[in-house]
C-alpha cells in the first residue's frame, strides 16, 4: 500500500474543509427566510403586484416597477383625492370643458353641460361606469382648477411613496406624460380601501342614480369589475372578492385593481398590461395562491406586556417608566410553515400628538422582509396622563432622546451546520497533529541539520554529475540571472502577467 506523503494529507484535509464551507455572505445567509415564490403569470409583456392590506407586507412582484399606461385604474387615485378633500354632500356641476375635453366615445354615463349631482353621485359613476366625464367634473369641483387637481394628486401618490409614477389626467385616457407600475398603483389602492367609503363605492354592484336637473329619469350603474359583479359574464366571479376597479386602452391593453379578502388576510393585486381575459385568470390564481400559502397571525396572541426592566436596560425607556403593551389588532403574514417565533422584532419609537398613551409601533421582520406591526401604549389606565404634560413632554421624559431599539441580532444554525463545523474542526486537529509529528520526527531534524549545516561536499557534486552523466555546473556567491535590456522591455515579446 503507497504511503501518503505529508503534503498530500494537508491538502486533502485543506480541501475538505473549503468544501465544507463554501464562500457565501455570511450575513446575508443569516437573514435568509423561506418565502412561497412557486407561481408565475404566463404573459411576458403583463405586471403584477401583489400585497397585504393592512400591514403592507409584499407577497408576489413580477416586474412591479415597470412604467405603463394604467388607463381608467386611474380612477382610484381620483376617488382617494376626492374622499380626503371633499363632502361627499357636495353638489357637482359639470362644466363644458366637463363635457367636451373628454375623448368622445369614451366612458360616459350621458352627463349634459350644468348638469348636477353630488360628490358622492359622482364616486359611484366614476367608480362603477368608470365615466370620465365625471373624472373631469370631479377634478374641478375638489382642485378648483383641473391643474390644481393633477397637482394634488401627484402629490398624494409620491406621500405614499410612488417613485415611478406621473399623472396628467384624472381619467387615464393615454398621455405620454401619464404613467404608474404596478408596485405604485398597489401602494395607491391600498392607502384607498383604509377609506370605507372607498370601500363602499368600488365593491358596489349596482346603484341608481335619482333624477337630475338635467335628466328626469333614473340612471342606473352597474360595475365593471368581471371578479365582483357579472356585468358581461359570470365566468370570472370571485367569492372572496371586495371591490376593485378595470381599465383599457389599447396602448395600456388591459389593467386591474382587486381586493380580496379571506381568513383574516385583505390583499390588493394590481394587473398591468395583460392580455383580454387574462388579467381576470392571473389576479384569480395569484389570489388563489396567496390565500393557500401565506396566513395572518395575530401580534396579541404571541406578545406579553414588556416590562421596565427588560427595556430600559435596552436604551428604550427611561428609569420608572410604565411597562408597555401591545394593542390588540396588529397581524403578521408569514408563510404557512413558518413560526411567529421565527420573526424578528424591533421597538420603533413614534409618540403620537392625539394619544399620549402611544409609545411607537412594534414592527416585525422575517427574512429581510417587514411581515406586520403592532401599535405600542404604555400599561395602566392614565398612568401618564396624571403627569400632566404635553404629548411631547411625556415622550422626552419617558423615552428619553427617542432611541430606538435595535432588535437582537440572532443567527439561526441548523443542525447540519454544526455537523459541518465539527467536521471542520476535526480536520484541523488532525492538521495540527501531523504538524507537531513531523517537527518532532528524527528524520525531519536531520534533514534540516544538513540543509542548514552550510557543508558543501565534493561528493555531492560528483553524485550530481554521476545523475546527470555530465559535468556539475557550480555558480558561487549568486544565482544566475538574465538581465533584461531596454530592448526586451519595450519590445511585443515582453509581456507583463
Amino acid at each position: 500500500m503507497k504511503k501518503l506523503s505529508f503534503k498530500r494529507v494537508i491538502a486533502f484535509a485543506a480541501a475538505l474543509v473549503i468544501s465544507l464551507f463554501p464562500l457565501k455572505n455570511v450575513e446575508a445567509a443569516a437573514s435568509d427566510g423561506y418565502w412561497p415564490s412557486g407561481i408565475k403569470i404566463a404573459d411576458s409583456e403583463e405586471t403584477a403586484f401583489v400585497l397585504e392590506e393592512e400591514t403592507g407586507t409584499v407577497l408576489y412582484d413580477c416586474r412591479g416597477d415597470e412604467k405603463h399606461y394604467p388607463a381608467s385604474i386611474t380612477k382610484v387615485l381620483t376617488a382617494l383625492v376626492a374622499i380626503e378633500n371633499g363632502n361627499l354632500n357636495d353638489i357637482v356641476t359639470y362644466s363644458k370643458d366637463a363635457i367636451y375635453k373628454v375623448e368622445l366615445g369614451s366612458s360616459s354615463i350621458g352627463r349634459d353641460v350644468g348638469e348636477q349631482m353630488t360628490l358622492e353621485q359622482c364616486l359611484y359613476a366614476l367608480m362603477l361606469e368608470s365615466c370620465n366625464n365625471t373624472a373631469y367634473a370631479i377634478a374641478e369641483h375638489i382642485g378648483g382648477t383641473f391643474d390644481n387637481f393633477i397637482n394634488m394628486m401627484n402629490a398624494k401618490a409620491a406621500s405614499l411613496g410612488c417613485v415611478n409614477s406621473h399623472f396628467a389626467n384624472p381619467h387615464g385616457l393615454p398621455d405620454e406624460n401619464h404613467y404608474t407600475t404596478a408596485h405604485d398603483m398597489a401602494l395607491i389602492a391600498r392607502e384607498a380601501f383604509k377609506h370605507e367609503e372607498f370601500r363602499r363605492f368600488c365593491g358596489t354592484g349596482k346603484y341608481t342614480i335619482p333624477p337630475t336637473n338635467k335628466h328626469a329619469d333614473n340612471t342606473y350603474l352597474r360595475n365593471h369589475h368581471g371578479m365582483l359583479y357579472p356585468y358581461r359574464t359570470s365566468d370570472y366571479l370571485y367569492e372572496y372578492c371586495k371591490g376593485g376597479k378595470t381599465g383599457y386602452t389599447q396602448l395600456a391593453r388591459n389593467t386591474l385593481v382587486t381586493f380580496a379578502e379571506k381568513d383574516g388576510l385583505t390583499l390588493v393585486c394590481v394587473i398591468m398590461h395583460a392580455g383580454a381575459s387574462q388579467h381576470y385568470k392571473d389576479t384569480t390564481a395569484l389570489f388563489n395562491y396567496c390565500f393557500d400559502n401565506f396566513v395572518a397571525a395575530p401580534i396579541t396572541d404571541t406578545e406579553d406586556v414588556f416590562g421596565t426592566q427588560e427595556l430600559s436596560a435596552k436604551g428604550v425607556l427611561a428609569a420608572g417608566s410604565p411597562p408597555l403593551m401591545v394593542e390588540s389588532g396588529g397581524i403578521c403574514v408569514l408563510p404557512k410553515n413558518v413560526s411567529f417565533s421565527e420573526t424578528e422584532r424591533s421597538l420603533v419609537v413614534t409618540p403620537s400628538e392625539t394619544d399620549p398613551d402611544q409609545a411607537g409601533l412594534l414592527k416585525y421582520t422575517y427574512g429581510g422582509r417587514d411581515v406586520g406591526f403592532a401599535t405600542v401604549k404604555y400599561s395602566g389606565e392614565g398612568i401618564l396622563n396624571q403627569q400632566g404634560l404635553p404629548g411631547g413632554e411625556i415622550a422626552q421624559t419617558v423615552l428619553g432622546s427617542g432611541m430606538e431599539e435595535k432588535p437582537d441580532e440572532v443567527i439561526k444554525i441548523d443542525p447540519k451546520t454544526i455537523v459541518l463545523i465539527a467536521v471542520a474542526a476535526a480536520a484541523v486537529v488532525v492538521l495540527i497533529t501531523l504538524l507537531v509529528i513531523r517537527a518532532k520526527s528524527p528524520v525531519s531534524q536531520r534533514k534540516r541539520k544538513t540543509h542548514y549545516s552550510g557543508k558543501r561536499s565534493s561528493s555531492g557534486y560528483r553524485e550530481i554529475k554521476n545523475r546527470l552523466g555530465g559535468p556539475a555546473e557550480r555558480v558561487k556567491g549568486r544565482r544566475k540571472s538574465h538581465d533584461f535590456t531596454s530592448t526586451d522591455i519595450h519590445s511585443d515579446n515582453f509581456i507583463k502577467k
